[in-house]
């Protein structure tokens, strides 16, 4: 471990701390129980590197060594999202199988066989113990990671049954695995990834397959402690005026053991978030000045936070190193064509139709490259302004579903699509990018209520 921490520090801008080193020790030694092997032992030391050097990676961190950044391996398709310098970590890691100290091997009571078995786990891009899923009376198993389940009613929901969400996404069974690897600690989670990525919904999605209540707190340049924790307010139906304290959110969620996400952290001011420190370290607590009082977090309390990045600007900024190392952090995976496809189908493909919604995300894809000037038709002039993600393909097939404006495909897609568009360049090219993926109305009269629409837009 410490030789594998001593390469990773060579090649960083900022070394791992104590605390991040100790995290990956207590983490093995939590779930590689010694009546499981010594192969599932060796299993989870990779694991415990993944989930310190490679999921944080680019948040709080990153690489500078050149060789490590353009690492390319050529062995099979990466399905886990990850980067270039992330799979080099990641080989790095799986390389320790075969080294060799003072002529001897370092895992020396590994066979072959199972050599070969942890590096099928760590295949696909990282994440192929992530489709070994399976449920239980009481836990849902990931890929031999449990979490405890409160109510068995919605425990199907991993096998992809969910209406909500699909588990069953090449990116977001990927970004569910590194939720649930995060979640064998008992720190908080931090979870980092653009708009439209799925960050609440990943949360929201495994919340509900455990039977968890989940509170979801958006955070903002104005929140306060006593927002989150709670304040003396005038007692209703008093005559005098009497105060009594009253729990905020935050603190009722602690005290009754359920979920919390904190929405949008980095957006809140840092006074607020410094108030939260002993809950976030292994003291999980917070003392309330006001009543004098030290609140303990119940047993089945998580915490979760999640956040753009700095560079989507609005106001956010870049957390301290000293605060994010009291989170096990998670950048989550961008999502390919082919997983919007695969996301839209399980939502949508019932009522519309394959064909339908296939069509829905290659116009998405289409509007996305010619935003940034990777079509034929021309960049928008304001592309930074719009990027179309997961909630624009959802949205355009809602749209579809209600004919709203009309029943017809062309229409829906104008009316979300160009009426967001201010220069009239950039909507006369999405309009022809809209023209050359989907069919123009037949109908005369839906062609005339079309000429309307884009009029009043």
């Amino acid at each position: 471990m410490l030789s594998c921490v001593t390469w990773f520090n060579e090649r960083v801008l900022h070394p791992l701390s104590i605390r991040e080193v100790l995290a990956w020790s207590a983490f093995v030694q939590s779930v590689a129980h010694s009546s499981l092997g010594f192969e599932r032992g060796v299993e989870m030391f990779i694991h415990g590197g993944c989930m310190t050097m490679v999921d944080s990676l680019g948040l709080g961190n990153q690489l500078v060594d050149t060789e490590c950044i353009s690492f390319e391996k050529e062995e099979e398709k990466n399905s886990g999202g990850l980067t270039a310098a992330q799979r080099a970590i990641l080989a790095h890691l799986v390389e320790q199988l075969d080294k060799k100290e003072g002529g001897h091997s370092m895992f020396e009571g590994l066979n072959d066989q199972s050599r070969k078995a942890i590096r099928e786990a760590f295949g696909q891009g990282g994440f192929a113990w992530v489709r070994h899923r399976r449920c239980e009376e009481k836990f849902l198993d990931f890929g031999g990671f449990k979490i405890s389940v409160k109510d068995s009613e919605d425990i199907d929901m991993v096998a992809g049954e969910s209406a909500e969400f699909d588990f069953g996404a090449p990116a977001a069974a990927c970004n569910v695995g590194r939720l649930v690897r995060a979640l064998q600690q008992p720190k908080a989670v931090l979870l980092e990834g653009p708009p439209g990525l799925g960050k609440t919904a990943t949360v929201q999605a495994l919340a509900k397959a455990t039977g968890r209540r989940l509170l979801r707190v958006n955070l903002s340049e104005q929140t306060d402690l006593l927002d989150l924790l709670g304040s003396d307010l005038p007692t209703p139906g008093s005559e005098a005026a009497r105060f009594r304290w009253c729990d905020g959110a935050l603190l009722r969620a602690m005290r009754q053991g359920d979920w919390v996400l904190l929405d949008e952290i980095n957006l809140a001011p840092q006074a607020t978030l410094e108030g939260l420190n002993a809950l976030l370290d292994h003291r999980r607590e917070v003392f309330l000045p006001a009543i004098g009082q030290t609140v303990a977090a119940h047993e089945g309390f998580r915490l979760f936070a999640a956040q753009n990045p700095v560079a989507t600007g609005g106001g956010r900024k870049g957390l301290p190193r000293s605060f994010l190392n009291r989170f096990t952090r998670v950048v989550l995976s961008q999502l390919s064509p082919a997983d919007l496809r695969h996301i839209c189908r399980h939502v949508h493909a019932a009522a519309l139709g394959e064909e339908v919604v296939d069509r829905a995300v290659a116009l998405l894809e289409e509007l996305q490259k010619v935003s940034h000037g990777h079509g034929d038709t021309g960049p928008f002039q304001a592309h930074l302004e719009f990027d179309w993600n997961l909630r624009d393909a959802l949205r355009l097939c809602e749209l579809l579903r209600a004919k709203v404006p009309l029943a017809d495909f062309h229409a829906s897609a104008e009316l979300l699509f160009v009426s967001r568009l201010q220069c009239e360049r950039d909507r006369a090219v999405a309009v022809e990018v809209i023209k050359r993926i989907l069919p123009l109305p037949q109908c005369a009269e839906a062609r005339a209520a079309l000429e309307i629409i884009l009029v009043f837009t």
